[in-house]
């Protein structure tokens, strides 16, 4: 069976040319072996399709971001993308794995093999990526004293990511909904912000058919007023399922992932074996341009390998 790769698309014209480069290497060293879900997080429709290579169109689902422009794209909008996109690809067919992927992330290695039998040899995780616990949010906070307020019962958010406020009564509705999920996840070991990171994390199909199960897939909208990012929002709805976080660095090297730059110098990366990295946008001042080009024309003789 393939895999599914799910990447949300932010808006304008750079991160169309993201999407190709980035689909580019993921085509050069996993071909045949996917199917690829992308999330329109664009006001305004696109043509996507147009953008892809031909090989893989006719294994594409293109959906739009449910959110319709409320919410904070970056955060709680991301959240309602990507558990849109995993309801979509759960739906679809019967893969061996879901892969988040995002637009400024790049494969550089063949990795569905070892994937596999990393989630073969770990049946109790339902999340496997480059674990954190609470690290800085995009916008310089922890996610944890967020998570702390929305297991209160009543409270009053000033600001939320509707750009309004709001009033917190979790006896019922969506905010009782919320404290439920994080009362589960913390009553089965979760600590409050910890996540696989972002950039790109697996997500096993026991995950994606609990998730179903108990709803949650069905409701994607359900974070739209938190200031949580999706990242945050899948590790503790795993949690909540009873299945595990897993630090993929702690087996072998297939993930590097940072929230801004590369882990490590391309060059090192190469060398230690990565399969897939994040972020390409920058490392120690270099351009995006200039680290996509190293790859791109590195591409021909790392897939030989």
């Amino acid at each position: 069976m393939p895999f599914a790769v799910i990447m949300l698309l932010g808006p304008g014209e750079s991160e169309l040319e993201r999407m190709q480069d980035t689909l580019e290497s993921l085509e050069t060293f996993e071909t045949g072996n996917y199917d690829l879900f992308l999330v329109d997080d664009d006001n305004v429709a696109r043509e996507i399709m147009d953008r892809l290579p031909n090989t893989i169109r006719n294994t594409t689902t293109v959906l739009r971001n449910p959110r319709n422009g409320r919410g904070s794209g970056g955060q709680s909008g991301a959240a309602v993308g990507i558990i849109a996109g995993l309801a979509r690809a759960s739906k679809a067919n019967r893969f061996d794995f879901f892969l988040k992927l995002d637009a400024d992330a790049l494969v550089i290695k063949p990795f569905s093999s070892s994937v596999k039998t990393l989630l073969a040899a770990s049946p109790d995780c339902g999340v496997i990526g480059c674990y954190q616990f609470s690290p800085a949010s995009a916008r310089g906070r922890t996610s944890a004293p967020a998570l702390e307020k929305l297991l209160r019962q009543v409270s009053v958010w000033r600001q939320t990511e509707m750009g309004r406020p709001a009033v917190q009564m979790a006896w019922w509705g969506r905010y009782g909904r919320i404290r439920n999920l994080i009362r589960e996840a913390v009553l089965n070991g979760y600590r409050l912000g910890e996540h696989c990171q972002g950039g790109a994390y697996v997500i096993s199909p026991e995950c994606a058919r609990k998730l179903f199960d108990r709803g949650i897939l069905g409701n994607p909208l359900l974070w739209i007023q938190t200031p949580l990012g999706e990242d945050v929002v899948m590790s503790l709805c795993t949690s909540a399922i009873g299945l595990k976080l897993g630090d993929i660095n702690q087996n072998e090297h297939l993930f590097a992932i940072k929230h801004r730059g590369l882990p490590a110098a391309p060059e090192r990366l190469v060398e230690h074996g990565f399969s897939v990295i994040h972020s390409v946008k920058d490392y120690a001042g270099q351009l995006e341009a200039n680290i996509r080009g190293y790859f791109k024309a590195a591409r021909t003789s790392l897939a030989k390998h």
